[in-house]
């Protein structure tokens, strides 16, 4: 009987465990209260420890805090204080140490804080960005928020990347290039993948101005016997994040005006590197035409897309940046971006269709 008596008061190894997890359990939680009542806002710091930032952009988002009667010492306190702040995941701060400050009445040292509700840690929304904007902004998210917009990016980066390749290997279809000079100093290369297959009058009438086999204007044409070539055409009309437009004066290999392609107006201005005709309205389309830096759906249905950039997003991107600074962010002819050859590696199967709809 005493035997039984000692082995009942003896503590199993499982009661012992849940006692101690439960002492635990309480400790951090009177912890937690002791630290929101000393100091609330550190709690939110550990929610918000994932901060980054970017020089010389303004990202966008609902004002949380006026920066107008809010200042701070450096970019970094602007970051400090939307971290401590649990409705900011956003922040700018005006770094134009000049008596202009960042404009429209802004001031050095201001520092906004922001929340968008939408927001993608690693693609924020952004007013303006480049070399000439004096704000500083940045994001505070959690970290996992950040990781998840990570993969995101990565996995529509792969998918962009699949589809150039496939379309600069299907044989089918026409691959062009240009050889870009800025200034007489050479700049690269852009090769580009023809729609033959939905834009039949489109994308061969730019296929014969960049091999020239056209020859000249005719007699008796606008533009008599000026070369229906590419080559020393000028990119004349740049605009930041948006296009840049080339093209030369002549009807177009066909002799005149030609109709849009139906099949290319259905397609969606939504990558950049698409090549889409620039007109004065419908049909009527000639030799000129914009490369696209973006999605811009107010042009859908307006304007014939019969091409894609595979290669050289680097030398767009070149020429589109000279439009940054520039009155309405607008670059011109006075950049001397020059098509200085052009010429074709692939003609494809498809024999173009000019009497399509």
């Amino acid at each position: 009987k005493d035997r039984l008596l000692k082995q009942g008061s003896r503590t199993s190894p499982a009661v012992l465990r849940a006692s101690i997890i439960l002492a635990l359990v309480g400790l951090v939680w009177t912890g937690y209260r002791s630290i929101e009542h000393v100091a609330p806002g550190f709690l939110t710091i550990l929610r918000y420890r994932s901060c980054e930032l970017e020089e010389h952009a303004e990202y966008d988002g609902q004002v949380v805090r006026d920066g107008s009667s809010f200042k701070t010492n450096s970019a970094q306190q602007c970051q400090d204080a939307c971290n401590k702040e649990e409705a900011c995941n956003v922040w700018v701060w005006c770094g134009g140490a000049t008596a202009d400050g960042c404009g429209w009445g802004r001031e050095y040292q201001e520092c906004w804080l922001k929340h968008a509700s939408r927001l993608n840690a690693v693609q924020p929304g952004v007013r303006q960005r480049g070399e000439h904007v004096p704000w500083v902004s940045g994001t505070c998210v959690a970290p996992e928020q950040r990781a998840a917009a990570e993969r995101e990016r990565s996995a529509k980066l792969d998918a962009e990347k699949k589809r150039l390749s496939k379309l600069k290997n299907d044989k089918r279809l026409p691959l062009v290039w240009f050889d870009i000079e800025i200034k007489r100093k050479r700049v690269g290369r852009i090769e580009m993948v023809l729609f033959t297959d939905v834009s039949p009058r489109s994308a061969e009438n730019f296929r014969q101005l960049v091999t020239g086999e056209a020859g000249v204007v005719p007699k008796g044409k606008e533009g008599e016997g000026k070369p229906l070539h590419f080559r020393g055409a000028k990119f004349y009309r740049i605009i930041h994040k948006f296009i840049d437009q080339a093209g030369i004066d002549v009807p177009s290999v066909y002799g005149g005006e030609f109709k849009d392609d139906a099949g290319g107006l259905k397609l969606k201005h939504v990558h950049k590197g698409l090549l889409s005709m620039a007109n004065m309205g419908p049909n009527t389309n000639t030799a000129h035409f914009s490369i696209m830096m973006g999605p811009s759906p107010h042009l859908d249905g307006h304007y014939t897309i019969f091409g894609q950039v595979v290669q050289g997003f680097d030398v767009i991107d070149a020429i589109n940046n000279l439009s940054i600074g520039k009155p309405d962010n607008t670059a011109t002819a006075e950049e001397e971006v020059v098509i200085v050859n052009c010429g074709q590696d692939r003609q494809g199967t498809i024999t173009a269709d000019l009497n399509a709809p």
